[in-house]
């Protein structure tokens, strides 16, 4: 019998990472803490960061508008879901995989009777993330009758704090969680399994997700 296993790499294609930005302080009496952020380059395809602040007296807040711009280019809307007497506020804003990682400088207006104040913040956005390749050995993955086959996956992944996999059977509930991947001193990140010869046969696949932070 033969378990054959293919590749899924889109689950975990640039992992958010949790970062906090830094208020400046002469202004940050609207505000009751500084802004924490998720916020990260992509490889492909366009995506939103997300920032959450929280409000100090929300019931005298009339509106919320605000601003982001990266490094070296213009500074683009970040959208608030603003509700009265809410203090917890979160704003979302586009990045895309030609901006620049580092310092962005966000600006927030919060809007009172007494009229409008604007804070500056400096949100932390983290380098590009994702898996660029996975392999798993051997392949296919012939099951021994009354024995067991060692199974090692590899992973090649960019800018994580930890890789993990686990490999499943597209036909039925059969599986195998390797935990996390060991970082060798090559840089790849292995795992080790073994199949026995109950293992279901036919198609797997293989889920690598790449995590950054805590």
């Amino acid at each position: 019998m033969k378990v054959r296993v293919r590749l899924l790499l889109a689950t975990a294609m640039g992992a958010a990472v949790l970062l906090t930005g830094t208020a400046a302080p002469a202004l940050a009496d609207d505000f009751q803490a500084d802004a924490s952020a998720e916020a990260y380059i992509p490889l492909q395809n366009d995506v939103v960061g997300v920032l959450s602040l929280k409000l100090t007296d929300p019931a005298s807040v009339t509106g919320v508008t605000g601003a982001i711009e990266p490094p070296g280019k213009a500074a683009r809307p970040v959208t608030f879901d603003f509700r009265p007497d809410a203090a917890r506020l979160t704003g979302r804003w586009q990045i895309t995989k030609d901006d620049q990682a580092g310092d962005w400088k966000l600006r927030v207006a919060v809007a009172r009777g007494t009229g409008s104040k604007t804070t500056a913040f400096v949100i932390k956005v983290s380098g590009k993330q994702g898996i660029s390749a996975a392999s798993i050995t051997p392949s296919p993955v012939k099951l021994v009758k009354g024995g067991e086959v060692k199974v090692t996956v590899e992973a090649s992944v960019q800018d994580a704090t930890t890789v993990s996999a686990k490999l499943v059977s597209q036909s039925g509930g059969d599986s195998f969680d390797l935990g996390d991947l060991a970082q060798e001193s090559d840089g790849v990140y292995r795992g080790v399994t073994y199949f026995g010869d109950d293992a279901t046969a036919g198609p797997w696949t293989m889920e690598i997700y790449a995590r950054k932070g805590g």
